[in-house]
């Protein structure tokens, strides 16, 4: 699993429905994209279960989640800190009602703007 290729895919996606509406920003897609390569490299140090991204309908915010059962980031630490200040908002959850992962959930800025 690569957040970076989910998330290129569902933002063609997203592209195509915001036609004519919203026009997407390079410069914050790019760099949207290295956070999703930041992202890359604490999943393989915390091995998710799942990862997903989703583009809120109202705000377009781009959320970008996985789920683990060892959430501990040790050697990308500060790569970790440096995600979360870049983050609109980060949440940690209990996965299910079994309480043996976590879910965590970026909230990062849309890329779109307005035509």
């Amino acid at each position: 699993m690569k957040i970076k290729n989910i998330a290129e895919e569902i933002i063609k996606i997203k592209n195509e429905k915001l036609l004519g509406k919203l026009i997407m920003n390079e410069n914050y897609y790019e760099t949207l994209l290295e956070y999703c390569d930041a992202l890359d490299v604490i999943c393989k140090e915390v091995l998710p279960d799942d990862g997903w991204v989703n583009i809120k309908e109202d705000t377009n915010e781009i959320e970008i989640g996985f789920c683990s059962g060892d959430f501990v980031v040790k050697q990308n630490y500060e790569m970790f800190c440096d995600l979360l200040e870049r983050a609109t908002s980060f949440k940690v959850k209990q996965a299910g009602n079994e309480g043996g992962s976590v879910l965590a959930i970026f909230t990062f800025p849309s890329i779109w703007e307005w035509l």
